[in-house]
């Protein structure tokens, strides 16, 4: 939990409980996709394969994603007409 949890130093109680389980949420998903998407087709119990999805590699694909929907950029654009 303390590897997806938000640092804050906010007062608000509901906010960090929206942080909080805003984590849970993440980490719920992320082993509904590695139960769902990552595991061995064998007969028998299913192997799922935790070597293929760690979770600071989900954490960095996550913010990948909401820098990418946001639209951040680490660019900066300076207009040169004065």
């Amino acid at each position: 939990m303390n590897t997806v949890r938000a640092r804050t130093t906010c007062k608000i109680a509901t906010f960090r409980f929206f942080l909080v389980a805003l984590a849970f949420l993440w980490l719920n998903l992320w082993q509904y996709v590695k139960w769902a998407y990552l595991f061995a087709p064998k007969p028998g119990p299913r192997t799922v394969l935790h070597h293929l999805l760690p979770l600071a590699r989900w954490r960095l694909w996550l913010w990948e994603m909401i820098k990418q929907r946001l639209g951040f950029s680490l660019v900066i654009h300076i207009p040169l007409e004065v």
